[in-house]
């Protein structure tokens, strides 16, 4: 009998991400399980849509009518599913909706004061309490233990098969910018999401940072981003005195990835983006100011977590609606000095020859 399970992760691409080692081993413990995955429209379907041990994905669009909504609950609710997954952290939103399509178990987890997924009032049928100590990635399997999953040992590797569109993509754009496998390249990340542009390192600090890997590693420097972070592009390309690569709003996901991949390094705020790096192998310098790298750091090894242990730091909790640093400065973030960065990128590519 084929069990039905979904999986609600609506947060960011590197949360999802970090749900892929989780749903990969339910799928191994359950043979006959039907894992559906409900994600926002951000892009993160692109990257899931070629693992084979996910059965379907969903996409949830937050600009879509309360119309188109609600008949996208009742489809979902008309499939009958025998357990709903809550990947972590999520949210009341989340929970909610958990409910609305209802199901026999609905897992999530729960802080001390025992509210579901940190902000909600709607109770879980089976609550996991948070432990703090674990990476998100780790505290996704105790999702598994209320179906009975416990294997002394899972793999948390992630793995994102890149389609060959997109390879082919990103050989024309590396030809095209007379970039060849020879060449030192490396990637960064300066942006974030609109909503928490906290998590960015100074843009004066990246464009001495590019200037600097131009200069002396003769490095093949690449922007990447979204369209929300063009205009952040723009104004380091005004702060620069050499010369980079740009793809910031240009590329898919999976051409992203495959990007990356290229990339001898890659420099980084806490974005989904790093999370992507660390999917494709690529080493992963990471700038963190608020946010907790127990957390959320570049998981896996050979990757860097730059940052400054201040009393206030880490101080970004997730059930925090609207992020503010409390001093006015995020100086855990603006006191990483460029070159702390490059010392890093140097032992880096030293390592790797």
């Amino acid at each position: 009998m084929e069990m039905d399970v979904l999986v609600i992760s609506m947060q960011g691409i590197g949360n999802s991400l970090l749900a892929v080692p989780m749903i990969k081993a339910l799928k191994e413990c359950f043979k006959n399980v039907h894992i559906t995955v409900l994600v926002q429209k951000n892009g993160s379907e692109e990257l899931l849509k070629n693992l084979d041990f996910i059965d379907e994905i969903i996409i949830y669009n937050k600009a879509d009518s309360v119309y188109e909504k609600i008949h996208l609950i009742l489809t979902l609710r008309n499939k009958k599913f025998g357990s709903i997954l809550l990947t972590y952290p999520s949210s009341r939103k989340n929970v909610l909706l958990a409910k609305l399509i209802g199901a026999n178990k609905i897992i999530g987890h729960t802080n001390d004061s025992g509210k579901n997924c940190y902000r909600s009032k709607c109770n879980c049928t089976n609550k996991i309490p948070v432990n703090e100590n674990l990476h998100d990635l780790e505290q996704n399997f105790n999702l598994l233990k209320p179906l009975g999953i416990q294997p002394p040992k899972f793999d948390t590797s992630i793995k994102i098969p890149l389609s060959k569109n997109a390879e082919e993509n990103v050989d024309i754009l590396l030809k095209k910018n007379n970039i060849t496998p020879s060449d030192i390249i490396i990637g960064i990340h300066p942006g974030s999401s609109d909503g928490f542009k906290e998590k960015r390192w100074q843009k004066e600090k990246f464009a001495k940072l590019i200037d600097m890997l131009i200069l002396e590693m003769n490095a093949k420097a690449i922007l990447f981003g979204g369209t929300n972070e063009i205009e952040l592009s723009k104004d380091i390309e005004n702060l620069c005195t050499k010369k980079f690569i740009s793809v910031i709003g240009q590329l898919s996901l999976d051409e992203t990835a495959s990007l990356i991949k290229r990339c001898k390094l890659f420099i980084s705020n806490d974005t989904g983006l790093m999370h992507i790096a660390t999917t494709v192998e690529t080493p992963v310098i990471a700038i963190f100011g608020p946010t907790d790298q127990k957390r959320t750091a570049p998981y896996g090894k050979g990757n860097l977590v730059i940052r400054k242990n201040l009393e206030c730091s880490p101080c970004y909790k997730f059930h925090i609606r609207k992020f503010k640093c409390k001093f006015n400065s995020v100086k855990c973030l603006n006191n990483i000095s460029v070159e702390e960065v490059i010392s890093a990128c140097r032992n880096f590519i030293k390592k790797s020859g």
